[in-house]
């Protein structure tokens, strides 16, 4: 946006510059923390099989320094089932899948557009799911 016909229109013009290279900052800032979070100093192994406990600093009674903060991807890899189904019971988890299985191949359905019936189809993916 750059309109500099009057002095409104240069200072809403710069208003707009400085609030994009703002958001620009913020999100590349975002961006890294997420990838230093998740990635870099993230826990990927744990050869012992100690879970949580590999994450643990010192003070808690672990081996990672004091101040650590990381992901601790063996802790969620153990957990990802109730991560996904919640309490849900394991001998239905048949029920959930196949809603997930029916959803994906419904969404593939509406995503194609040469597929008959695709208002059907769409109408149908609002009203149950």
């Amino acid at each position: 946006m750059s309109n500099f016909s009057s002095i409104r229109a240069s200072i809403s013009s710069v208003g707009v510059i400085l609030l994009t290279l703002f958001l620009i900052y913020f999100g590349f800032g975002q961006i890294f923390s997420f990838v230093d979070f998740a990635v870099l100093s993230a826990v990927w192994e744990d050869p012992e099989g100690r879970k949580r406990e590999v994450c643990w600093t010192i003070e808690q009674g672990g081996i990672q320094p004091n101040g650590w903060h990381g992901a601790c991807w063996p802790y969620l890899f153990a957990k990802l089932k109730f991560v996904t189904y919640g309490a849900y019971p394991s001998d239905e988890l048949w029920r959930v899948n196949l809603v997930l299985f029916i959803g994906a191949l419904g969404a593939v359905w509406l995503m194609i557009e040469r597929m008959p019936f695709r208002s059907y189809v769409g109408l149908l993916m609002l009203t149950v799911f």
